[in-house]
Order: structure tokens, then sequence, then C-alpha cells
């Protein structure tokens, strides 16, 4: 169950309640409302899903400070490959090893411009987010990427430079900038590469 499905219960929810004249009542109440129209069996449902895939934001765990509950939620979530989860703003992504397709040019355009917690973790909304602060704030932005050796952090590099690439407006001085940055990846392996053997 992603937010739109989430928004749209809490929707039928509230009109439910309003419709059949349960405002200002006790929430003893309600549980008709909620049972006549289904959306107790959704909520369970939620409920259950999200035992079955963790949370997608760690900052909703019951137990938030806890090591255990974490990498469990990051284990649940992996199960379903769904490698990325956030921190409040910080993204954790953990390498697959394995191509997801979840990167191609309709996903680039589901978080194109979309409040970044409206859809599922992933870099693209990470990208958008910045893209999208630089031009409101008029102020240099910056993505962190960082982990071990292997993490994917220069393919998470990649699929950030391929969504500017797609999503952001082309001019012929973009255009140039676009492709410097695309072509740039390959200075960035050679040097990650050498400080590999540095260490």
């Amino acid at each position: 169950m992603d937010v739109a499905d989430i928004r749209n219960l809490m929707r039928k929810t509230q009109a439910s309640i309003l419709l059949n004249g349960f405002l200002g009542k006790r929430p003893d109440d309600l549980g008709n409302v909620v049972a006549s129209d289904g959306v107790r069996a959704m909520m369970e449902s939620a409920l259950t899903a999200r035992d079955r895939v963790g949370v997608s934001d760690f900052v909703l765990l019951e137990n938030f400070t806890s090591e255990a509950s974490f990498i469990e939620n990051l284990r649940k979530r992996f199960k379903e490959n769904l490698i990325y989860t956030y921190i409040g703003s910080v993204l954790v992504s953990v390498n697959p090893y394995k191509d997801l397709e979840i990167y191609t040019k309709n996903h680039m355009e589901r978080y194109r411009g979309v409040n970044f917690y409206e859809v599922s973790p992933h870099i693209y909304a990470v990208g958008d987010n910045a893209y999208r602060s630089m031009r409101t704030e008029r102020k240099d932005q910056c993505i962190l990427i960082s982990g071990e050796s292997g993490a994917g952090k220069t393919e998470a590099s990649k699929k950030i430079l391929q969504y500017y690439a797609v999503t952001c407006p082309v001019s012929d001085q973009v255009q140039t900038v676009k492709d410097r940055l695309l072509q740039s990846n390959p200075v960035l392996e050679v040097r990650k590469h050498s400080l590999s053997v540095l260490y």
C-alpha cells in the first residue's frame, strides 16, 4: 500500500464518518462505519503489508532507536526488492547486485516534481528534491553518497546524473553541461579504483 492508497483510505473514512453523522461521536461508535465500508479490511491489509515489507521511513518504526529493528526493517524491504528506505530526508540504499527495473523513464517521470514523501523512497526522489530546492532557493545543493566498497556509490551517482539528463529542461548550454556530467563518469570510475588500490 503506497501513499496514494493510504490517502484514498483516509478520504473514504472521513467521508463515511461525515455522511453517517458520526462526527463528534466517541471512537467506539465509529467501528460500524469503518467496517461497513470495508475500510477496516483495507487498514488490516495495510498493517499486514507493513509487517511483510517493513516501513518506508525508519522514523515510523515503533522502536526507532533499536539497531535490531533497523536491520530487520532493511531485511524485510530487501527481500521484497525494496532497496531504498528513508530516515527522514536521508535515503538508505542496499545494493541488490542485480537489475531491478526501477530506473526507467517512467520511473523518472513518476518522481519528477512530486513532494518527497508522496512516492516510495528512491534515488530519483532525492535528485528531484535537490534540483527543486536549487531552483526555488537559488542556492547550491549537494547530494552526499557514502558507503563501503561495493555498496553502489558510483551506480547511485550514475542514476542521479541520468535522472537529471532526462528530466531537466534542455537548452544548448544545459545540454553541454549534461553531456560533460555523463562523460565524467569514467573519470569517477578511474579515481574510485585508484583510491581502492591505495587503501
